[in-house]
């Protein structure tokens, strides 16, 4: 094997690669393959429950198949000054990495030995819209937990429902975020069946969508498939599922305030000095048009705010974890945000009015 490749190129495929594998298992699992064949490169890296596919033209000069440990590769080649880098295998026990005067050998696995993903050739994909999907997973990954939690598994769930919706949903203890879009706008028909993505899977297909314009995805029993012009990704899903997230969020709530964006995080900001990781609390007070903020305690200083809003009910009142307001309120990008709530259930909802598919709840702390 021997190609020559720019290393800008090279560098970008191998730091995407490199966040799939895993370097605390099975040594190999730490290493990508490197294939060269019919004038393209191809790369593959592996967890075994993730595995990204990555190929393009490169100058190849003998054709084979080699393995290199993804971390120590990026590192090499972010440091070579010149642009072209040639890649060679020696010995069949080396992969030799050149530029100018300077050459780097790294240790090869036997490529036969490098477990390959299910194969997807003959599946039938889904064109996506790519925009749509990556809105969905922006607007409710940070809710999906890393760990299983009481009310759900530790993955984002997405469900068809009434014959013509797509829901998204990250769910942990005292939060939840839904997203939620009419088949038409995803482009995509009815799922097979409802499926739960792992967080790190749910990441990768985060990168996966920043890098492509043009998607495709499909669903099977071995798992989410989603591929571009130049590359492949599969993720194993999760056997975990959760359906009962409508029994949290009453369709109506009795009170609701707009509020303007961008000084609710610009203060939400300024009330995270006065928290810390025993500290979290953030109490919302409405009353006389105004809401009240504030966060601290006298150990550490006290933070107040006033916003100007449209509220002259009954006065509310509740404390909730300052990061979980800043995460719902963070993926809002439009000029006003709504909070909501009713007596009748605990907890607040966030909503982005510039986009009604977004939903975030946030269950009340108690303060000590």
């Amino acid at each position: 094997m021997k190609v020559r490749i720019e290393k800008d190129r090279l560098a970008r495929y191998l730091s995407l690669l490199q966040t799939v594998t895993e370097r605390k298992t099975l040594p190999y699992l730490s290493h990508i393959l490197l294939k060269a064949i019919d004038g393209k490169i191809y790369m593959a890296a592996t967890d075994l429950d993730i595995a990204l596919e990555v190929q393009d033209d490169v100058e190849v000069i003998d054709e084979g198949a080699m393995t290199a440990p993804a971390r120590r590769l990026l590192d090499v080649v972010k440091e070579f000054p010149e642009e072209e880098i040639e890649i060679k295998a020696k010995n069949g026990s080396f992969l030799c990495v050149t530029t100018g005067n300077a050459n780097f050998e790294l240790p090869s696995f036997d490529p036969e030995d490098f477990p390959l993903p299910p194969p997807s050739d003959d599946l039938e994909f889904q064109t996506c819209n790519r925009d749509v999907f990556r809105n969905a997973l922006r607007k409710t990954s940070y809710a999906v937990p890393s760990v299983e939690s009481p009310l759900g598994g530790p993955g984002l769930y997405w469900s068809f429902e009434g014959g013509n919706i797509h829901r998204f949903v990250g769910c942990e203890l005292n939060r939840l975020a839904s997203y939620m879009i009419v088949a038409d706008e995803l482009g995509m028909s009815q799922l097979p069946f409802n499926v739960m993505i792992p967080q790190k899977g749910v990441k990768e297909l985060l990168k996966f969508t920043d890098e492509n314009e043009c998607i495709e995805l499909c669903l099977t029993e071995l798992g989410l498939y989603a591929r571009s012009s130049k590359m492949r990704l599969w993720v194993k899903l999760l056997e975990d599922y959760f359906g009962f997230y409508d029994d949290l969020v009453l369709p109506k709530r009795s009170y609701g305030v707009n509020i303007p964006s961008q000084d609710f995080k610009r203060a939400l900001k300024r009330m995270a000095i006065f928290t810390d990781q025993t500290w979290k609390y953030l109490k919302m007070h409405f009353e006389d048009n105004s809401l009240f903020l504030e966060a601290g305690n006298p150990e550490i200083g006290m933070g107040r705010e006033k916003i100007n809003v449209e509220y002259d009910l009954k006065p509310y009142i509740a404390s909730f974890d300052l990061r979980y307001v800043m995460d719902a309120v963070g993926v809002i990008q439009g000029e006003w945000l709504r909070f909501e709530w009713d007596e009748e259930a605990p907890g607040g909802i966030f909503l982005d009015l510039e986009d009604e598919a977004y939903l975030a709840l946030i269950m009340p702390l108690v303060v000590p």
